[in-house]
């Protein structure tokens, strides 16, 4: 027998036994597939199966928006304006705030001053003379639609801040902080403050005080609804606890911020904000020649990137996959993920089994194979972008990441995406090791022992399957 086979069939065999020997992980869905770089299959254990795979769906996104635009290009929000600018400095017409999808204006992921962008555009009004205007300011968000969050995550998700919705005018990572007070163990949570300030939202909050140190408050409400619900508790004895929450209508708030800005600044504007969803609805959306005062660009999507997979951005990852859509059919979830498996496809990938709702992986109906996870990496590895995707990844044994492979042989030789929820685990990513390259997914799903057990038997099958 060739020996190169044998020693495929011996490593298949020890995974086996491996895993019947762990009777706490009788009951869960697990599957790996594990290849090298020529893609010979080192080890693989039902490849074929869809799993959820919670947020190493992320690592699809990215590297199919970085093939698609690009690691140096760069999204866009542009100040504009319509009308005439009289001589009196009165802008008879709108100032317009036209979206492009760019997710990190005012983020704190990029910007030690938040309001730098607001800064630059209150300048360019000066410069342009505006002393007064007789319209108002208009959020243009139109770029990308309107359902700035999937259908298909669950309710309890929806309103805090890991759930903010993407849409074409985003501002802030689209989240704000709301401060708590409590008193002692039993005692009702009181609404402090929000940062930034949400003057039109109200609070309903069932939080009570408890005896821990934990965060469990959770928010809930509907997108563009003013309205949030607080359930859960929080530690006794706080004066500003903090917990986070989505904006509900990022293009809203913008536009609010914007005219309550000028104001500040001495520019009277007569109408009030609104934004291109509230007057489409009400059929008053007008379309017009405009002026552009000033353009705003994000980082490079590289930099966006690296965020999305370090920091597990969900917000990020939703506005990308909207981005892909926008190279196929237009701006929404559902172009995204059809045009995303698209380009796969063309490019030789079969993406049988693949079942996605998000380009965040936060839905739990999300359910894709390991063996599509290891191709879209195996064929990234040819792309120019690699080493932008790579590095990406959370690297084994860093201390900015998680503990994952950080004690064993295989530290500082890892780069992988991991994906979890209740029930699920899943890790993706390379592993280089003495000049030879292996590429992994390994799934486990409806686990009922904690979280850890799994990752043990995860790091467990890498480390018998990978050569020393």
């Amino acid at each position: 027998m060739n020996r190169t086979v044998l020693l495929s069939l011996l490593l298949l065999i020890q995974c086996h036994v491996l895993w019947s020997v762990n009777k706490e992980l009788d009951n869960a869905s697990i599957a790996y597939y594990v290849t090298d770089d020529k893609g010979h299959v080192i080890a693989h254990k039902e490849e074929q199966k869809s799993l959820t795979p919670a947020s190493i769906t992320k690592t699809l996104t990215t590297a199919t928006v970085l093939e698609m635009y690009g690691g140096t290009h760069r999204f866009r929000t542009t100040l504009q304006y319509d009308g005439s600018i009289g001589k009196d400095g009165t802008l008879n017409g709108n100032i317009y705030i036209k979206g492009e999808g760019d997710p990190t204006l005012g983020s704190c992921y990029f910007q030690t001053d938040r309001n730098l962008f607001l800064k630059q555009w209150m300048e360019a009004v000066r410069q342009a003379g505006i002393q007064s205007v007789t319209g108002g300011v208009i959020a243009d968000e139109s770029y990308f639609d309107r359902e700035g969050v999937s259908a298909k995550w669950i309710r309890e998700d929806i309103g805090n801040y890991f759930a903010a919705g993407a849409y074409g005018v985003g501002v802030y990572d689209n989240r704000y902080v709301l401060y708590l007070k409590s008193g002692g163990v039993g005692s009702p949570a009181e609404i402090v403050s929000t940062d930034p300030e949400m003057k039109e939202m109200r609070f309903v909050t069932h939080v009570r005080a408890a005896a821990n140190t934990k965060d469990s408050v959770y928010i809930n409400g509907e997108p563009f609804s003013m309205q949030r619900t607080l359930f859960g508790t929080m530690p006794a004895n706080q004066t500003a606890f903090a917990v986070k929450g989505d904006i509900p209508d990022p293009a809203l708030f913008l536009a609010t911020l914007v005219r309550n800005e000028l104001i500040r600044k001495g520019v009277s504007v007569k109408g009030e904000p609104t934004s291109y969803r509230l007057l489409d609805e009400q059929n008053r959306w007008k379309e017009s020649k405009r002026t552009d005062l000033c353009v705003t660009e994000s980082p490079v999507l590289s930099e966006i990137v690296a965020v999305t997979n370090h920091e597990s951005n969900n917000m990020f990852a939703e506005h990308l996959i909207k981005h892909i859509g926008m190279k196929g059919k237009g701006g929404s979830t559902r172009y995204g993920v059809w045009a995303l498996k698209d380009y796969w496809a063309q490019r030789g990938v079969s993406t049988k089994g693949v079942i996605m709702q998000d380009g965040s992986g936060l839905s739990p109906m999300n359910a894709i194979t390991p063996r599509f996870f290891v191709d879209v990496l195996n064929k990234m590895r040819k792309s120019k972008e690699f080493a932008t995707f790579e590095n990406s990844l959370m690297l084994a044994g860093d201390p900015e990441s998680s503990s994952f492979l950080a004690k064993t042989r295989l530290k500082q030789h890892a780069r992988f995406k991991s994906g979890s929820f209740s029930g699920v685990l899943c890790y993706v990513g390379y592993v280089t090791l003495r000049e030879k390259r292996y590429t992994f997914a390994v799934m486990v799903n409806h686990f009922d022992v904690p979280q850890s057990v799994a990752k043990a038997e995860i790091e467990n099958i890498l480390l018998q399957v990978i050569p020393r």
